[in-house]
């Protein structure tokens, strides 16, 4: 998000979140829209005199719903259902296929490729250049060459893509709010809860809300005595990675087989490298859907309370407190089973003297766990005046002081050789 612009080249230009009048420190999308009242964005020196430095960036202020006084308790429910259309990997215009390999044709016959065909780190290389290879190479015949091309020049990698790893995204979305309040009171709850699948299939997010704030006015309503509490429970599952390939891979072939494409290194040495006892190194993009074990786990909640005093006509005091606390957790395991694991193996396998193979890298699986936890605990003073003059003009004041403490904690752990399936 960025309202005011980069003013430096390496510049942080995030801006200030500001829920009921007090900072926020968690994540924008862990705030429910049904919970909203208003959202204002400030950009100029009005936001800066209020919050200071930390203005600087730009402000948005959301200002949640709140009970209403002297109404009889109401419930609301509303359910949304959002259904999106399967995403249209063609919408952005690409040259021809067969154009493609044309040009392809005419760099390898200028001797564009000999570098890459020849490196020592065994860079991929397109299944055009590798036929012409196989062709100068005397590994294949003119007949099979021109066969291949032809081939590839009625395949498209797109369309394999929309066929077996796009869907419809489906967005659930429940909410239920009660709310109303007496002469001297009011109180608001809600409950949301969301559930949206992806258009990658495999992956999907939920996420559960609650919150409950209570105004009470005494003192013949000199005296304001409000307090809140919002918590938010959020879940991102990833179980598949989109692959990339060039514009005529395909992965399967006319009886549903799965296939390789390429991938980080060039056909030639993964399939010289079948009988040397390293993990398979063939990368079947279709064999992983759903594969992976990706997630991210968070908790988010707010505690807070104020009393605003009227001292009398035009000047109140106001006295602040807010609690936040917001834990992340996240878990990746990656199975042996997937490429990116076997490739992590094989590349740091080493070759001993009698032949035998030294995995620097384990078999098994590997474990990615980062733990994050911070809080805030936020105090404000402030004083209030307003006068409004018979003549239409008046004057607003403010002034008060705020502190502010903000702690963050985070852990990282990393497995490799994991055998045992973890929950």
């Amino acid at each position: 998000i960025s309202i005011r612009g980069r003013s430096t080249l390496f510049a942080n230009t995030t801006p200030l979140i500001v829920i009921d009048n007090l900072p926020y420190e968690g994540d924008i999308t862990s705030i429910n829209p049904n919970d909203v009242e208003s959202i204002t964005v400030l950009r100029d020196a009005a936001a800066a005199s209020i919050w200071g430095a930390q203005a600087g960036n730009g402000v948005i202020v959301i200002t949640t719903k709140n009970g209403k006084r002297g109404q009889p308790l109401s419930v609301s429910f509303n359910s949304n259902l959002t259904l999106s259309e399967i995403p249209d990997l063609h919408y952005s215009p690409q040259m021809e296929i067969t154009d493609f390999i044309d040009q392809e044709i005419r760099l390898f016959e200028k001797g564009y490729y000999n570098s890459a065909a020849n490196s020592v780190n065994k860079n991929p290389l397109s299944p055009t250049v590798e036929t012409l290879l196989a062709l100068k190479d005397g590994r294949i015949t003119q007949t099979e060459a021109d066969a291949r091309i032809s081939a590839y020049r009625n395949q498209n990698f797109r369309s394999e893509l929309e066929e077996n790893y796009y869907r419809r995204a489906v967005n659930q979305q429940y909410f239920l709010q009660a709310q109303g309040g007496g002469d001297h009171h009011n109180l608001l709850f809600s409950a949301g809860y969301d559930r949206n699948l992806s258009s990658v299939i495999g992956n999907g997010n939920e996420r559960i809300t609650l919150n409950s704030k209570s105004d009470f006015r005494l003192l013949s309503d000199r005296l304001r005595v409000s307090a809140g509490i919002y918590l938010s429970k959020t879940s991102i599952q990833t179980g598949t990675n989109v692959p990339t390939g060039y514009a005529y891979d395909i992965l399967k072939d006319s009886e549903g087989n799965h296939l390789p494409i390429t991938s980080l290194l060039n056909r030639r040495y993964v399939e010289q490298q079948t009988e040397s006892g390293l993990l398979d190194w063939n990368f079947v993009p279709l064999d992983e859907i759903g594969m992976m074990d990706n997630s991210v786990n968070g908790m988010d909640y707010r505690i807070n309370a104020s009393l605003d005093y009227k001292l009398f006509e035009g000047l109140d005091a106001q006295v602040v407190y807010q609690y936040w606390n917001g834990a992340t957790l996240s878990r990746n395991r990656d199975d042996q089973e997937l490429f990116s694991m076997r490739h992590l193996i094989n590349n740091y396998t080493q070759v001993q003297e009698d032949g035998q193979l030294l995995r620097n890298i384990p078999l098994g699986d590997r474990l990615e766990l980062n733990n994050e936890q911070a809080y805030s605990h936020n105090v404000r003073f402030q004083a209030n005046y307003f006068r409004k003059f018979n003549e239409g003009s008046s004057i607003t004041a403010l002034g008060g002081a705020e502190i502010r403490d903000l702690n963050r904690v985070s852990d990282a752990a990393l497995y490799y050789g994991m055998t045992m399936p973890l929950g």
